[in-house]
């Protein structure tokens, strides 16, 4: 039996999809092409000239195409930080940061930022530096710097830019979130020294009291072009305290300083993509388990052996207290514990008393000791990364140190928050103590719910 093929009996239907392709169409109808060929032809001539382009998160003033590709870079891995490893334990406080994060950047920030800059030759910059000889300390010390200049940039009119290279470059580990604070870095390195002013306000609080008043807010804060600074402090009271503040960045005052941490920090900064790699590997094991944490600081030891001995000023640290804290009335085969610690010696025995326990495999690092070697580089990384996961923890104990202090702030809640109390050797409890490097009482005046 002969088969036959199927051919168009009918009138040739014209079909307009874009810039003249009805013509071709109209010629496919007429011929002896099979119907699935042609429907085929279609889809693509239509995913070609009328498929909308992917939706961006955010559009800036302007056609800089590279600040465009930059935000769609990682959406992915953004998408899994932001939505579940940002403010991990409370849902409601996750939307409300995320919400004032992108409030603050599309109200205040996108037109006068980095983004839409076409050329560096023409900026105003004021620089966050730790470079060369420079005293920046440690981890926590440059991220309280980053915040505080970056409000002192927003506050001059300036583009900002963070320059850090001590022990390696930041951005191997951390990616410009909303703002590009590396776009005009290399410029910048460029630039002769007599163009540029460096002001070092490492531990000199009241120095930068008196730069921030100024009560005439049509005065200029500095007259160079490029303005580096060194500043290792939290300077948050101080902003919503001057007069500047109120004229110059009004939104300043509509959060908290603990909202600002957060919103300031994630403006600027969010995992890179070794970094988020590393995160999500430890978000598979924590699953469903409850995920303890403590970090451990104590000082002078044989893996920092420059730093300063704590014991006289913070006291000693009774470890099995933490670990008895642990255990006490929780199912153990549910728990997972993680230690952070500047010492070896502290996280193996720690570690040694638990069961399930989230290990990281990372380096000991103080990177304020540190010299520019892959040794330091990865005991930098090693540092971010354990922070970061300190903010992943249901419960979070910590001893006096700046660095788990910061972890509170970003963790974000007060919720499951401790403090070891090194006068009690055998007590850990809430932090409640105000200072630069505390977060419960903060919180408490604010409103949160504190569960004991």
């Amino acid at each position: 039996m002969m088969k036959r093929s199927l051919k168009l009996k009918t009138a040739p239907t014209v079909v307009i999809l874009a810039n003249g392709t009805a013509t071709t169409m109209l010629m496919l109808a007429k011929g002896t092409i099979p119907i699935v060929l042609m429907l085929v032809f279609a889809v693509l001539i239509f995913m070609l000239y009328v498929s909308p382009t992917t939706n961006r998160r955010h559009t800036y003033n302007g056609s800089d195409t590279a600040a465009l590709e930059m935000e769609d870079k990682h959406i992915e891995q953004n998408d899994l930080y932001f939505d579940k490893l940002f403010i991990r334990h409370d849902s409601d406080r996750r939307t409300f940061l995320k919400g004032a994060i992108h409030f603050v950047w599309d109200t205040y920030l996108k037109y006068h930022s980095p983004n839409t800059l076409r050329s560096c030759v023409n900026g105003r910059f004021l620089v966050y530096s730790c470079t060369g000889g420079t005293v920046c300390g440690g981890l926590a010390d440059r991220q309280r710097g980053i915040i505080s200049a970056f409000l002192l940039a927003l506050l001059s009119n300036r583009t900002f830019v963070v320059d850090m290279a001590r022990p390696c470059e930041l951005e191997r580990f951390l990616d410009p979130n909303l703002y590009d604070w590396i776009k005009c870095k290399d410029y910048i390195r460029k630039l002769s020294s007599k163009d540029i002013t460096t002001l070092n306000y490492h531990n000199e609080r009241q120095e930068f009291k008196r730069l921030l008043s100024i009560n005439n807010s049509n005065t200029e804060l500095f007259n160079d072009t490029v303005v580096k600074i060194i500043l290792n402090m939290c300077a948050l009271p101080l902003f919503y305290s001057a007069n500047l503040t109120a004229v110059r960045m009004p939104w300043l005052k509509l959060y908290t300083k603990i909202d600002l941490i957060n919103i300031v920090y994630h403006i600027l900064f969010r995992p890179g993509k070794k970094l988020l790699h590393d995160l999500r590997l430890v978000d598979q094991q924590i699953a469903k388990k409850h995920l303890h944490c403590a970090h451990i600081r104590i000082g002078k030891n044989p893996d920092i052996p420059n730093d300063p001995t704590f014991v006289q000023s913070r006291g000693f640290i009774n470890t099995s207290t933490i670990s008895s804290f642990f255990k006490r009335g929780t199912d153990r085969h549910t728990n997972l514990v993680f230690i952070a610690a500047d010492a070896s010696h502290v996280r193996k025995e720690m570690t040694a008393r638990h069961e399930h326990v989230l290990q990281l495999n990372t380096s000991i690092v103080h990177i304020g000791f540190s010299r520019k070697t892959p040794e330091a580089c990865g005991g930098f990384y090693s540092a971010i990364l354990e922070q970061l996961v300190l903010t992943q923890c249901e419960q979070l104990v910590l001893t006096s140190s700046g660095f788990g202090s910061m972890a509170a702030y970003l963790r974000g809640i007060s919720w499951g928050l401790f403090q070891y109390n090194s006068n009690r050797t055998n007590d850990v409890s809430l932090r409640n103590s105000v200072s630069e490097h505390t977060l419960e009482a903060d919180m408490k005046s604010h409103g949160f719910f504190i569960r004991y």
